[in-house]
């Protein structure tokens, strides 16, 4: 869905072609990636990104999907619990970034999905 707008010839941010190229590895070469960024690099987030970052089935979809709704359901019950009115939340935890600047920033959006999670 991401690429499906660009044209011929049109060039795509740094980081979404990184993550395309990602995307793109065989299973097992993803795999080996993600144990050298999770031991090597000791990032267990971006490593965890990267194990999940495959096409899902239906099944799966729908599976996260109520993982996901759930998660909503204990967040809104916890609002509720404690009677507040409204949340501050960070959209984007990242600045404006110069042309090209998202090569390894792509990856720094944990409050992005937070935030997505919780207000779909």
């Amino acid at each position: 869905m991401s690429t499906q707008p660009i044209v011929t010839f049109e060039s795509s941010d740094p980081g979404v072609s990184q993550a395309l190229r990602v995307l793109s590895l065989p299973n097992f070469l993803r795999k080996i990636y993600a144990f050298y960024v999770r031991h090597i690099q000791r990032d267990q987030v971006c490593a965890g990104l990267i194990d999940g970052f495959t096409a899902k089935s239906t099944e799966e979809t729908w599976r996260l999907i109520a993982q996901r709704e759930a998660y909503k359901r204990q967040w809104f019950e916890f609002w509720d619990a404690q009677d507040l009115d409204f949340v501050l939340t960070i959209p984007n935890s990242l600045p404006a970034v110069p042309h090209g600047g998202m090569k390894k920033g792509w990856r720094a959006c944990g409050y992005s999905f937070l935030f997505n999670i919780v207000s779909t």
